[in-house]
């Protein structure tokens, strides 16, 4: 078991709820949005509509939906909310108040327990009331935000919840703003939150306000964090003001902006409405026109933005080994003390565990970022019940509730972790009995970073000539290593390679061989000669005593006449490099995952070594390695390959990893697939790479010789390759394909 030393950070947010429907009217989008303002957080919730199934699948995934709602509870609204497994818990039973006692208690966090937690000491300031007969009620309703009346849906009243919390309602009227401070339902729900990335880009939506398809793609667009307002051409004095009121706020400078949308069911239209010409007069630049029926559709960022608490907490955890791995345990300080609520409300407990991709085994308190494989991974990270993770881009969120005092986690090792990515994409994955070795061998060594020693060929060399128990001395084992080739050696190349710490520069053969002779690469012994049958046999520094056994004779034979007084040590590789049909590829497979390492070291969540492959299909193949890169902005991405050492890869390797990407198509994990070698490729094997299409073509990476030896793979380049896109175009650019 690794000795790790992880850190975790936590904070607290609330749930993002996907609100679905089945062509939801214009009633049904002001319902879903004032129920959606009862809630800490509502107003970043999306209104799914299943009418077009790839859309509403889009917006799950764009909003990283913890959980799905059922507004209508049509068939087709329950068999979509079905379809999302990895989304679903048990305890929620698709209403947002729990009616089973006598007087309903929220399920989730509500602007109730805003009131108490997130402003200072009650007063009576009031709360911004938009009528419904108010003009540009269309508008404002979705910006400042409405409550819901009591029904079935919601049977508390939250206009005397608000009042009971010294928060009166005030009615708005006419154009203005109240002159009184006054409280905003969309506001006070999105306190304590944070989005991120900040979307700065803001505009105007044009088109018929009674349109539900405009009120869905509004909402939807102010869900991902985008101001933007309404404008009815039809009926434009309503909604002038206060479109005005915000072209003065970005004017002035008061309100941060990159672009300014004009969101028209004409995208192709080149004028800007009558009405809205001198109103928009002062943004003469950043004017964009968009079509508002498809502003956040699939073409839309493949991540909007995600919520999060208002600021992170450190924590020291508690760390206990088992058979079964590391356990991570801390006590989460819930806010404000002990947070208040009005009943057992829930909310999301981020937390942000460490990764330790350089230990002498991949294990890792953060798993990647694959919500298909939530329960997967909560199993493997001991998360009971296994419906309560949500994996995040830069961690995970646990549902958790005022009253949890304490959170365990496994770390999950590197495979365990890999293959439970594999399996929504209906691949059975687990260790092959090679991989098994590469990871026993990186494990002996201490790590990916202390398989250096491996990039100098002469070290390699040395383990190729030592098969079959063959036994060297040191003097014959440093030249080797030196590589002397004139007045020129190969270790000259490795000069600045450094193999441990305090090592002095520069690199030589003799400290080479130290660091072998420490990491028990080689283990010294004597050669010795029987005295009844004749025949040498060697005895490693351990075997060796005062009367020892011929190995091939059984003779009892007293060591001191055999020995010499200039006695020279002989030495033979360890066991564990003496399996030389896993040896052969496991030198290039590691040294890959070093190379990957040294690249990212901060976005690696998890590697291993060659996993044996079970296709939904029934196809057997492999992969020599897998990687998890993650970053806090950008999906997940999975690095499988094949590893040689001087042979070529063929059309069959590339037919199987391609067939295995295809199977992550819609998962949205990005796959790249390596090629490396201990070698130089071929022009045949770079035509294989030329002939694939361009889409798959930018996901391959190559490692040549030249790429695994040197401490960093394409440095001429090294500025662009900040993640595995900018590794790809490199590599391609290296390569000419």
């Amino acid at each position: 078991m690794p000795e790790v030393d992880p850190f975790v950070s936590y904070s607290f947010r609330p749930f993002r709820i996907g609100f679905c429907s089945e062509r939801p009217t214009q009633a049904d989008v002001f319902e879903m949005a004032a129920l959606s303002f009862t809630l800490w957080g509502g107003r970043y919730n999306p209104i799914i509509d299943i009418g077009d199934l790839d859309e509403a699948r889009t917006i799950v995934r764009q909003y990283a939906c913890d959980l799905l709602f059922a507004f209508h509870t049509s068939k087709a609204v329950l068999d979509f909310v079905s379809s999302f497994p990895e989304l679903s818990w048990m305890d929620f039973q698709q209403s947002l108040c729990d009616t089973r006692e006598d007087t309903p208690i929220p399920v989730f966090f509500d602007l109730v327990s805003c009131c108490s937690n997130f402003i200072g000491t009650p007063d009576a300031v009031e709360w911004l009331h938009i009528p419904p007969d108010h003009q540009a009620f269309p508008s404002l309703a979705l910006v400042f935000g409405i409550l819901p009346s009591t029904s079935a849906r919601m049977p508390l009243d939250y206009n005397s919840l608000l009042a009971q919390s010294y928060h009166p309602k005030i009615d708005l009227a006419g154009d203005e703003l109240p002159q009184t401070p006054c409280l905003r339902i969309s506001e006070l729900g999105g306190r304590a939150i944070r989005l991120l990335p900040v979307r700065r880009d803001t505009g105007v939506f044009i088109g018929d306000v009674t349109n539900p398809l405009l009120l869905r793609t509004f909402w939807n667009t102010r869900a991902a964090g985008i101001s933007a307002t309404l404008f009815d051409p039809t009926r434009p004095a309503p909604f002038l003001p206060w479109i005005a009121r915000q072209v003065a706020r970005l004017s002035s400078g008061a309100l941060e902006r990159s672009r300014y949308h004009l969101w028209t069911e004409e995208p192709d239209r080149s004028e800007v409405p009558p009405g809205l010409r001198a109103v928009l007069s002062p943004l003469t630049e950043g004017l964009v026109l968009a079509d508002w029926a498809h502003a956040l559709s699939p073409s839309a960022p493949r991540h909007l933005n995600r919520i999060h608490g208002p600021k992170s907490k450190s924590s020291l955890p508690r760390v206990t080994f088992s058979d079964s791995g590391a356990i991570l345990q801390f006590m989460p300080d819930v806010p404000i003390s002990a947070w208040q609520s009005s009943g057992a409300e829930h909310f999301m407990l981020e937390v942000r565990g460490s990764a330790h991709a350089n230990h002498s085994r991949s294990i890792s308190f953060r798993p990647p970022y694959m919500p298909t494989a939530n329960q997967h991974l909560a199993r493997t990270m001991g998360v009971l019940p296994k419906d309560h993770l949500r994996t995040e881009s830069d961690g995970l969120a646990l549902i958790s509730e005022p009253s949890q005092r304490i959170v365990r986690l496994r770390g999950g090792f590197g495979d365990e972790l890999i293959a439970d990515m594999f399996r929504p994409a209906g691949i059975e994955a687990a260790l092959s009995d090679k991989g098994r070795y590469t990871d026993r061998l990186i494990r002996h060594m201490g790590g990916l970073q202390k398989c250096r020693a491996f990039k100098i060929p002469g070290v390699r060399s040395l383990i190729a000539e030592t098969i079959n128990n063959a036994a060297i001395t040191a003097p014959y084992a440093t030249q080797r290593i030196r590589g002397a080739v004139g007045q020129v050696t190969d270790l000259d190349r490795f000069s600045d390679l450094v193999l441990r710490a305090g090592q002095k520069h520069p690199l030589t053969s003799a400290l080479v061989w130290d660091y072998l002779l420490r990491k028990r690469v080689f283990l010294p012994g004597a050669e010795l000669k029987c005295e009844e049958c004749s025949l040498n046999f060697w005895l490693s520094i351990d075997d060796l005593r005062s009367v020892v056994t011929c190995t091939y004779c059984a003779a009892q034979l007293v060591v001191g006449p055999l020995l010499k007084s200039n006695l020279d040590w002989k030495y033979r590789r360890s066991p564990l490099l003496s399996v030389d049909a896993s040896l052969h590829g496991s030198l290039p497979v590691l040294l890959t995952l070093q190379q990957i390492h040294t690249l990212f070291p901060l976005d690696i969540i998890a590697w291993s070594a060659s996993m044996d492959l079970l296709l939904s299909d029934g196809t057997r193949c492999e992969t020599d390695l897998a990687v998890v890169t993650a970053h806090t902005f950008h999906p997940s991405c999975l690095v499988i390959g094949e590893c040689k050492t001087t042979l070529e890869f063929n059309g069959n390797d590339l037919r199987n990893l391609r067939n295995v990407a295809s199977c992550f198509n819609h998962t949205g994990i990005d796959i790249y697939i390596v090629f490396s070698k201990l070698a130089k490729f071929t022009d045949a094997e770079l035509t294989l790479i030329r002939a694939l299409s361009p889409g798959l073509r930018d996901k391959v990476i190559l490692f040549d010789v030249d790429a695994l030896e040197p401490y960093d793979a394409f440095q001429e380049a090294k500025n662009a390759v900040i993640n595995m896109e900018g590794l790809a175009r490199a590599s391609a650019a290296a390569h000419a394909y």
